[in-house]
C-alpha cells in the first residue's frame, strides 16, 4: 500500500527558512522530496537507498534525478549500481517574479491578518503589490526593505500556495536592468542589483547601504563598483563608509 502524502511529509521534513539558495530553487520545482533526493545523492546514496529511506518508488527517485541533471545534479550510472557521483551546488541566487494564486475572499482575508502578525504592516502592502511582474528585488527596494525580509515574506506565502514565482533567467535580467544593470548582476548577483535599485532610490550610497541589510564588507565593495560602473558624480569612500556603518 501505498503511503500517504502526511507520512511523505513526515520522512521529508523541510524548514524552508533554513533552505540554501539552491534548495529553495529545487523546493520551488520538486517540493521537499526533491529537496531530499538531492540532499541523499550528495551523500552518495543510491537510487535504490534513496527509494526506501524515503519510502517512495524507485521509479520516482530516478524520474526527478533525471530532471536535475544538468541544473542540479550531475550524474554517473555505473554497472549494477546507479550512483551519483558528484554534486556540484553552485550558489547561484536567483531573481523571482511573484504571481499571486487565486483565492476566496475568506481566505484571502485571513491571509492578510496573518501576514501582518507574522511580518507587520509593511506584509500588507507587499502583497498587495505583487502583480506578476514586479521581481522580489524591486519589491524589496521599493518598500526600503532587506531582501532576507521579502524572501522569509514570499516563501510563507509559497508554503500557504497564496504565491507562485518565475525565475528570470540572464536574458531576462539583461532586458529589464539593461547592459548596466547585467553588469552589476554578473559582479554581485542580485544583492548587486539590489543595491543599485536602492542608489536610485535614495540617492545616497550609505543610506542605501543600511537599507540594503548587507554584510558591511561586501556592501561597501559593491557599492564602489556601482558607483564606477554608472559613473556618478558621487565621492564615495569605502573606509570611511565602513566606519560609519559599523557604528
Amino acid at each position: 500500500m501505498e503511503e500517504t502524502e502526511k507520512e511523505l511529509t513526515s520522512k521529508a521534513s523541510i524548514n524552508v527558512q533554513s533552505l540554501s539558495n539552491l534548495e529553495r530553487a529545487i523546493y520551488l520545482d520538486y517540493g521537499a522530496e526533491g529537496v531530499m533526493i538531492f540532499r541523499m545523492a550528495s551523500k552518495d546514496m543510491t537510487i535504490e537507498e534513496i527509494a526506501k529511506e524515503l519510502g517512495i518508488d524507485e521509479n520516482k527517485v530516478e524520474e526527478i534525478i533525471e530532471k536535475m541533471k544538468g541544473r542540479y545534479l550531475y550524474v554517473e550510472e555505473k554497472e549494477e549500481k546507479r550512483q551519483v557521483e558528484e554534486v556540484k551546488e553552485k550558489e547561484k541566487v536567483y531573481v523571482d517574479v511573484p504571481k499571486k494564486a487565486p483565492l476566496d475572499n475568506i481566505s484571502s482575508v485571513a491571509l492578510v491578518s496573518e501576514l501582518a502578525l507574522k511580518f507587520g504592516p509593511t506584509a500588507k502592502k507587499i502583497y498587495e503589490m505583487i502583480d506578476g511582474k514586479l521581481d522580489v528585488i524591486e519589491i524589496a527596494a521599493s518598500n526600503l526593505m532587506g531582501l532576507v525580509y521579502v524572501d522569509n515574506l514570499m516563501w510563507f506565502l509559497a508554503e500557504k500556495r497564496a504565491a507562485t514565482f518565475v525565475r528570470l533567467d540572464e536574458n531576462d535580467i539583461k532586458r529589464k536592468y539593461g547592459s548596466i544593470g547585467f553588469k552589476i548582476f554578473n559582479q554581485y548577483g542580485r544583492e548587486g542589483l539590489f543595491l543599485y535599485l536602492l542608489l536610485d532610490k535614495t540617492a545616497d550610497p550609505i543610506a542605501a547601504l543600511k537599507y540594503s541589510e548587507l554584510e558591511p564588507g561586501i556592501g561597501v565593495e559593491a557599492m564602489d563598483y556601482i558607483l564606477k560602473v554608472i559613473d556618478a558624480p558621487i565621492t564615495f569612500n569605502k573606509k570611511d563608509a565602513l566606519t560609519i556603518l559599523k557604528r
